[in-house]
């Protein structure tokens, strides 16, 4: 069945071991290569090859199979249709979902099923698909007010299993042994074995060194991961479970359909699976599942509608989340029909247990999405191809011209040909790839973001537009009540103070005191920051029996049945009574967007337009009251929601003031200098919206709304300060001339209809704000920018925007908690360090008479001596390059990013981190084309006139380029984000153009200097296969390599405007000065032992000087050349 995490299946069955395409095929061509090996010595090449390729291709072919699982079913599997015939699955994931694999079928008498990242998949023999193991979660309220719970578990625990997170802890050696079988090690150790062949011994063993020091350091990473996710499990505890009786049990032995009784304990424990309310209410703690700290009002099913059905996304309210704490709970008054609970608690229905609750799709997407941390593999994989050609091409002509001299050592032949195909890739290229992204992840995290998917980050490099939420994300959650207008009749439009509300409409009064979701925790009232300020301003009291009672006065309201907020109704409502007037009749009382209410109003007052706009367009907040008088016989739990919000009486225009974040107009300012399109998507009023787009200089022309059209097409455009100024009907074709004067903003049900038709990618990728969309809209407002081509970035507050933050390419959850300090930014310069550069000025005249003085060791040297030791000890950690892993209360299930910032800020650092990690795996390949191109040419054509390099100095120039990868991967990137944006592929023409210009420059100056020591060397040339010997040619060829390895880096290094300049960058600029600088004293002979020590020749002074000048002018040259290059193309 289609699946969100599964792209496809298909089903397989062993063939014996004998008969696998990779055995018997290969058992026969050894047979044949040991009869040729023995019979035809006189084919010497063939006779040389057959054995090695005989064996390397069957070792091959059974690593293929390790590494492949795609190989493994072809070589090992026969595919069958028919499942009774089949003993495992191919599992196939979507895009960056996990690897494929195959898994066994498991059977029983009754059901056929397989595991894939620990979900478990039942075959419907109906319709032969394997579905996803369906849980009790979407019945009708009916089902669940009546059900009794389990009596015998038997089959629920054979169907679901035990409710536990088993993350099996493997050993370091298990864990090594699949590092050491992974391709590229394989392929590492393989050139190396290659190089110890060469007789390059202490290259060799350096770069063994280096791979197996680096493959233990992530095995040891991954245990260290898989322990921390082991710990995440939530501890079992005892429960009470109803099985024809209340009995305590494990909670591990919960299964979904199971009753439990649960009520707070002093420890806090975690609540241990999914649950759905079925009596009672309560308030949890879900930062540890979401991130946000604010408590969240559960509230019990007992009195929804018997038919309707339970939807997990839109009926939250009513369910407890595995993993989030409880932090207050109530009894309710009326009891379940068929069970009672035994004490003062609230009873809960199970409805997921183990890796299927919402923390266990979040431990699963830690676990199994981060598995493969690169950038660009496609891109890699055919560049690297791309390069092959070139290898190949040389190790051809070396072969052509090798076997045609007489004599020739055929041995030593086709060991260079090997070697000069396997050049392509360096030994250290997957780790520096991996670095890179490893090295964005920890950065990220010390300013307080966590990605729970690495694989983002280059994308966030390449953001085309950025999309944000208001309230909470560019606004402040924290608004502040203006006061009320629209209830003076003669002054409608004129804003009234809170406290007189009295006055004018006591009603309005009630709708502020009741018509909430709040809650009070040890005499704190806590819920949503703006009705905890409605309430606050009314002065009126509130405690958690439903009970509002004003500060000093005598009115009773009471609370008898909440129809909670929906952002689909965009209101909510409550009803009450009145306790201090038993004449009143049952009240409604409802709050909600101003349109919304307004066509509900059995009389909407001339002014209700006028005064909301007018209030909306200066960026106020504005919500409208109401409410309705019922009759006092109706049983409150059975009346129908559309009942109270119908016919209602307008009550006031509450108008909030919703304060600009602090860093949200730099936030803005930064990513609209750089290039990216900057959008709102809200759920707020669109007249609000576009004032708020406006004070934050999002927009910055007039802005055109929808209005309903007179002629055939979807609707009109109008100016929105003049709803009445039609500028233009909607047309696709005009769109372009209409964005040359005008910021467009759609909303509501113009969204939808624009959403439904066919121009919708193109408009919405047009349009720069939305407003009064649905959670549902925002998701496919994303989707339409991501068709139309546009990298996005969608930053929110995580809750309602949820849907939107996973369509998104970069989605990033705010959470409102503290904010992160500047100081824990390693780009920012803090500001004790320009304190402690100031007093070091002024201290400077003092230290003279201080060294006196401090000639003896004293108790505040040591101090600071410890500090800097443990200084070094956290750079020591830090170097490692092992981001820690990712914790349940760091992220959020809603998104790939979590901020703890609630600055948008944040999303700054992202992007810079973003650019930085794209531009040093694109100058890494550039490095490496470069590289390529001219060991193709030194292995080639210069092996083939007898030079070769000493063990000492290719051990150097591997040194080299290891460690200068290593310090480009460890780059910064600049404080400020540039206008200019980054190439985003490998495959563009500047990429192509430098690379061939600088080894053209680079072969030029190789085959000048041969041949000008050639004409030096008296001596009889020596032959290729001869062992090394120093000589004038050797010497020469190897300072140049050398001096090219260094102008490469130095040339390719990015810079600014997306990471430091290679000055800021020390490790790597004293690298590449220190090469720089011996390369030179080498060359001009200051220091011979030093040559000796290299394993070189003395050389003509005039010739010396020939080499330093060229060393010179190829740097130079090449450095000139590519930043015109770069200043036209890149």
């Amino acid at each position: 069945e289609k699946s969100k995490l599964i792209k496809g299946i298909s089903l397989h069955k062993p063939v014996p071991t004998l008969l696998r395409l990779n055995v018997l095929p290969f058992l026969l061509f050894h047979c044949a290569a040991v009869y040729f090996f023995l019979n035809y010595e006189e084919y010497e090449v063939i006779h040389l090859l057959v054995l090695p390729i005989s064996f390397l291709a069957h070792a091959l072919a059974l690593l293929f199979a390790y590494w492949s699982v795609s190989f493994k079913c072809f070589v090992q599997y026969s595919k069958v249709n028919d499942i009774s015939k089949a003993s495992y699955v191919k599992v196939v994931p979507s895009s960056y979902k996990g690897d494929t694999l195959l898994c066994p079928i498991k059977r029983d008498e009754d059901d056929v099923w397989f595991v894939y990242q620990k979900r478990k998949y039942l075959l419907d023999r109906s319709t032969s698909l394997f579905r996803k193991l369906d849980f009790p979660s979407n019945f009708d309220f009916d089902h669940y007010q009546n059900w009794t719970g389990h009596g015998q578990i038997d089959e629920p625990l054979k169907k679901w299993g035990y409710n536990t997170f088993d993350i099996p802890l493997p050993t370091f050696w298990h864990l090594y042994k699949q590092q050491a079988l992974a391709p590229f090690f394989v392929f590492q150790v393989f050139c190396v074995g290659l190089w110890c062949l060469d007789e390059y011994w202490y290259y060799s063993i350096f770069t063994l060194i280096m791979l197996l020091i680096f493959e233990s350091t992530v095995t040891k990473s991954r245990l260290k991961n898989l322990e921390s996710l082991r710990s995440m499990r939530t501890p079992s505890s005892t429960v009470s479970v109803f099985r024809d009786q209340w009995i305590k049990i494990n909670s591990k032995d919960l299964v979904p359909g199971d009753v439990v009784f649960i009520k707070r304990s002093s420890e806090e424990q975690p609540i241990s699976c999914d649950l759905l309310l079925l009596s009672g209410s309560c308030l949890t703690n879900e930062a540890m599942l979401t991130g946000e700290s604010t408590p969240q009002k559960k509230e019990s099913v007992y009195y929804r509608d018997p038919v309707e059905l339970l939807d997990t996304k839109k009926d939250n309210r009513h369910i407890l989340f595995g993993g989030t704490k409880l932090i207050q709970c109530e009894s309710q008054k009326e009891k379940l029909k068929n069970i009672r609970a035994p004490t003062n608690g609230i009873i809960c229905y199970v409805i997921k247990t183990g890796f299927n609750t919402s923390q266990g799709k979040l431990v699963r997407t830690i676990l199994f999405s981060t598995s493969r941390v690169t950038a660009n593999s496609l891109e890699s994989f055919i560049f690297i191809l791309f390069l092959l050609c070139f290898a190949l091409a040389a190790s051809g002509y070396v072969l052509v011209k090798g076997l045609e001299e007489e004599g020739k050592d055929k041995y030593k032949l086709l060991l260079e040909c090997t070697l000069i195909i396997t050049s392509v890739v360096p030994p250290e290229l997957p780790m520096e790839l991996s670095l890179a992204v490893n090295t964005s992840l920890l950065r990220l995290q010390k300013l307080g973001v966590f990605c729970t998917e690495p694989f983002r980050i280059p994308y966030a490099g390449k953001i085309d537009v950025c999309c944000f939420d208001k309230t909470g994300t560019l606004t402040s959650e924290h608004l502040v009540l203006s006061g009320i207008t629209g209830i003076d009749p003669n002054y409608p439009g004129e804003l009234i103070n809170i406290r007189d509300i009295e006055n004018y409409s006591p009603e309005s009064s009630f709708v502020m005191a009741a018509c909430h979701s709040l809650t009070n925790i040890e005499n704190k009232v806590v819920g949503d920051p703006m009705e905890i300020e409605a309430l606050n301003e009314v002065n009126w009291g509130y405690n958690n029996s439903g009970v509002c009672k004003p500060k000093g006065g005598n009115a009773v309201l009471r609370v008898v049945h909440t129809y909670p907020f929906s952002s689909e109704l965009a209101r909510m409502s409550v009803l009450v009574t009145l306790d201090h007037l038993r004449d009143r009749p049952l009240l409604g009382l409802v709050k909600g967007a101003p349109e919304v209410i307004g066509e509900r109003l059995s009389i909407k007052p001339d002014f209700y337009e006028n005064v909301y706009r007018d209030y909306a367009m200066k960026g106020g907040r504005v919500i409208a009251l109401a409410y309705n008088e019922l009759d006092s016989g109706l049983v409150p739990t059975k009346i129908p929601r559309e009942q109270v919000e119908n016919e209602l009486i307008f009550a006031g225009f509450l108008v909030f003031h919703c304060p600009n974040k602090p860093d949200s107009i730099k936030g803005i300012e930064m990513l609209r200098n750089s290039s990216h399109e900057v959008v709102m998507i809200t759920g707020d009023n669109p007249l609000t919206a576009c004032q708020v787009a406006i004070d934050l200089k999002m927009i910055d022309k007039p802005v055109l709304m929808p209005v309903p059209s007179h002629n055939d097409t979807l609707f009109s455009w109008a100016e929105r300060r003049n709803m009445e100024n039609i500028i233009s009907d909607f047309d696709r074709s005009t769109l372009e001339l209409l964005k040359k004067d005008y910021s467009l903003c759609l909303y509501g049900s113009f969204l939808e209809d624009i959403l439904n038709s066919n121009d919708a990618n193109y408009v919405i990728s047009h349009t720069e704000v939305f407003a009064r969309s649905s959670p549902e809209q925002k998701t496919r407002i994303l989707d339409c920018m991501k068709k139309y081509g546009k990298i996005t970035l969608m930053c929110g507050d995580g809750t309602n925007d949820v849907g939107a933050l996973k369509q998104a390419h970069v989605g990033i959850a705010l959470l409102n908690n503290e904010e992160v300090k500047k100081e824990n930014n390693p780009t920012a310069p803090s500001k004790e360090k320009s304190i402690s550069v100031r007093q070091n000025k002024r201290t400077k005249r003092r230290k003279h008479d201080s060294k006196k003085k401090d000639a003896n060791p004293t108790p505040k040297k040591i101090k600071k001596f410890n500090a800097k030791l443990e200084k070094l000890r956290q750079e020591a950690e830090e170097a490692e390059n092992d981001p820690r892993l990712v914790q349940l209360g760091d992220a959020s299930v809603a998104s790939p990013f979590t901020s703890k910032s609630s600055s948008i800020v944040s999303v700054a650092h992202i992007i810079k981190q973003g650019r930085c990690t794209l531009v040093t795996t694109l100058q890494m390949f550039r490095i490496l084309a470069v590289n390529c191109l001219i060991y193709a040419y030194s292995l080639s054509v210069l092996y083939l006139q007898g030079v070769k390099f000493g063990d000492t100095q290719a051990t150097i120039m591997g040194m080299l380029i290891a460690v200068s990868f290593l310090f480009i991967s460890k780059s910064l990137p600049l404080d400020t984000l540039s206008k200019k944006r980054p190439l985003t592929s490998i495959f563009n023409i500047y990429t192509f153009l430098t690379v061939m210009v600088q080894f053209g420059i680079h072969l030029y100056s190789l085959i000048f200097i041969m041949n000008e020591a050639s004409s030096l060397q008296s001596n009889e040339k020596q032959k290729p296969d001869d062992d090394f010997k120093p000589s004038i040619i050797n010497s020469s060829v190897f300072l140049i390599s050398t001096s090219m390895q260094v102008a490469t880096f130095l040339v390719n290094y990015e810079g600014a405007p997306f990471m430091q300049d290679l000055k800021d960058n020390k490790p790597l600029k004293t690298g590449l000065i220190s090469c720089g600088v011996l390369t030179v004293v080498l060359a001009s002979e200051i220091l011979p032992d030093i040559n000796e020590s290299f394993e070189m020749v003395p050389m003509p002074a005039p010739f010396r000087n020939i080499l330093l000048l060229v060393i010179f002018a190829d740097a130079v040259g090449s450095f000139v050349i590519d930043r015109i290059l770069r200043k036209i193309f890149g």
